[in-house]
């Protein structure tokens, strides 16, 4: 008995002591117990600030893959159009994009001959620069103008018919060098320049009228648009691709028009409401600059056209001077200005305009709040949901009478556009010649068969 409980108890006895002392461990399983405890050091998790490091990463490149493949995909959709034209393709080269770097790629085509993507050279030097030339469809037809257009709201029709494809070429920098440091129109050849300038303007009037606050995808759409619009007008069918660096410098007037709304209307706010900036949080100007404050934003009293001091009740709601006043400033101040320029967006004044005016309005009231004016950027994040709520309560204003609001929109656009010294449509624009002078000149025409070189002077 004695014997069978040694041999239940011993495979037991390499985990315990029993009273004879420890139980010595093979020499192969001390080894394996060592080796365990180097694997788990070994599998250490890395540090937060490595992980998030490696995620960007992931992400990166994740970006950079849809960003190749929608780059190849655009090149298939060119190759397709290109064969559908009856264009012969038996000698095109597989295209690869290893290596390309931003517009300086390699290239030419020519009328007449096959079309081939050419891969990129094995070095590029720093002074040297080609074109390359590509086949794109045509771009899409623009709305037709209304009567009053101006020169902004021109977009020529362009030719159809597999002929009239028009040629895209690569933007060439001025003095042919690659610059450095923050992308701007300024890097660009004359040409590009103007182009780019013009897309700009076309990117502007959007964010003012459409939605100051697009996504990533509607910038990228808008600024395509806003490219193809300025080649139309500028070069017919011929134009430039328009490239990442390029789009980036387009794109980057999304926040530079918050910036230009919120510099304008802060001297008026300050101005209209009485507020007056000592930097003393203690005096008493900055106790009334509170009460300003307070008074103003009970309920968008600062919106309204009588406060009900007078009266008892307030009435013309959006209809305080500042937002004429205002409408003005940032839209009408001269002949170049965007709302002279791109008209059919501001007359009338849209419900979305009004809004970002509102908003911007509130935004300067509020930095009154502590008695002593502190300057706030204009962010997305801190003002999307003002606007947001502007817009509604904006839309639900128009429902009540949308005839009558129409009119006071339409009013503020006529009275600012008159301000800036442009004509408020085509009809007001008077002739210099007198009905006298008219008269006396059909007079002398009678008579006369035009033929000037065979009459006598």
């Amino acid at each position: 008995m004695a014997g069978a409980k040694r041999v239940l108890s011993s495979p037991d006895s390499s985990d315990r002591e029993d009273s004879r002392g420890p139980v010595k461990h093979s020499k192969n399983t001390s080894h394996d117990n060592e080796a365990r405890v180097l694997s788990k050091k070994r599998r250490s998790r890395p540090s937060k600030k490595q992980q998030v490091l490696d995620d960007n990463n992931q992400a990166a490149q994740q970006r950079k893959i849809e960003r190749l493949q929608k780059q190849l995909a655009k090149y298939e959709r060119q190759r397709h159009k290109v064969n559908a034209a009856g264009r012969s393709t038996t000698s095109e080269a597989p295209f690869s994009f290893d290596g390309m770097p931003p517009e300086s790629e390699d290239g030419t085509f020519k009328k007449g001959e096959s079309i081939q993507m050419a891969r990129p050279p094995a070095k590029h030097h720093q002074n040297t620069f080609v074109n390359e030339w590509a086949l794109l469809g045509p771009p899409p037809h623009a709305a037709p103008p209304t009567s009053n257009t101006q020169l902004g709201d021109v977009d020529p029709a362009p030719s159809t018919g597999p002929g009239s494809m028009p040629l895209l070429r690569v933007a060439e920098f001025r003095n042919n060098q690659p610059p450095s440091g923050r992308p701007k129109a300024q890097d660009y050849k004359d040409e590009v320049k103007e182009l780019l300038i013009r897309a700009i303007r076309e990117f502007e009037w959007r964010i003012y009228t459409i939605n100051p606050f697009p996504d990533a995808e509607q910038q990228a759409t808008w600024a395509q648009e806003a490219w193809n619009t300025a080649c139309r007008v500028r070069n017919g069918t011929h134009t430039y691709e328009l490239t990442e660096r390029m789009m980036t410098i387009i794109k980057a007037r999304k926040s530079n028009t918050r910036s230009d709304i919120i510099k304008a209307v802060r001297p008026i706010v300050q101005q209209t409401y009485g507020f007056i900036n000592t930097g003393d949080k203690k005096s008493d100007q900055a106790r009334e600059n509170i009460r300003i404050y307070l008074r103003l934003m009970d309920d968008s009293m600062f919106l309204y056209k009588d406060n009900g001091d007078t009266s008892g009740e307030r009435s013309g709601y959006a209809e305080h001077p500042i937002v004429s006043k205002l409408i003005y400033t940032c839209f009408f101040t001269d002949k170049n200005a965007v709302g002279i320029q791109y008209p059919r967006h501001f007359d009338p004044i849209g419900l979305t305009t009004l809004a970002l005016i509102f908003a911007a309005i509130e935004h300067s009231i509020e930095e009154w709040s502590s008695g002593v004016q502190f300057k706030v950027a204009f962010r997305e994040e801190d003002t999307k949901t003002t606007f947001q709520s502007y817009r509604k309560g904006l839309q639900n204003w128009e429902a009540l009478d949308k005839g009558i609001t129409r009119k006071i929109r339409k009013k503020w656009h006529d009275r600012a556009r008159r301000a800036s010294g442009a004509p408020t449509n085509m009809e007001s624009i008077t002739s210099n010649i007198s009905s006298a002078a008219l008269e006396q000149a059909k007079k002398h025409l009678q008579g006369r068969s035009g033929e000037t070189d065979s009459e006598a002077e």
